[in-house]
């Protein structure tokens, strides 16, 4: 998303050749606001970039297939992923309020999808997940929306979780 840092790291890894691995989340290829662009050569050469120093790590299959077929560059996968055996963090000074500012009761199931609001991220499935719990859930609290990749999937997914959820869902900024 930073023309200038992503030119800046390739460089300083072309120079000095330091061990590098790139974990990729997103391309620049599914970003419309790079769809046409001016800065091609640049986003060609740094987003990501063919060098020998760099590993590269996708999420999964899909953004593995792509990035092999759109740049010739082989990644192992390494899935976003929670260690569910460390216990959780505990409620500490950012937190201790969070239920009571969002009208969340205490005995309330809390889900939150931390993800921008894009289609390719299926915010309809956490969605549809809190739905067949079958249970009064509080309001949906979702992430950014993604400004480059239009209104129209952020629209759809409002309008489908004030079916689906207690109360009105919140876009936090």
């Amino acid at each position: 998303m930073n023309i200038p840092l992503g030119l800046a790291l390739t460089e300083v890894i072309a120079e000095t050749g330091i061990p590098t691995i790139a974990h990729h989340h997103d391309f620049v290829w599914e970003r419309q606001r790079y769809s046409v662009s001016a800065v091609n050569v640049y986003l060609s050469m740094a987003f990501p970039p063919d060098l020998p120093p760099i590993i590269h790590v996708t999420i999964n299959t899909e953004a593995r297939r792509n990035l092999s077929f759109r740049r010739g560059l082989s990644s192992i996968i390494v899935p976003n992923v929670f260690d569910y055996s460390i216990p959780p963090p505990g409620i500490d000074p950012y937190t201790v309020y969070l239920r009571d500012e969002f009208g969340i009761r205490p005995r309330d199931v809390f889900l939150l999808q931390p993800t921008c609001i894009i289609a390719r991220k299926g915010i309809e499935s956490a969605i549809e997940l809190s739905h067949r719990m079958g249970k009064d859930l509080p309001p949906g609290i979702g992430g950014d929306q993604a400004r480059d990749e239009g209104s129209t999937y952020f629209e759809r997914i409002v309008d489908y979780a004030s079916i689906h959820v207690r109360g009105i869902w919140e876009c936090l900024p």
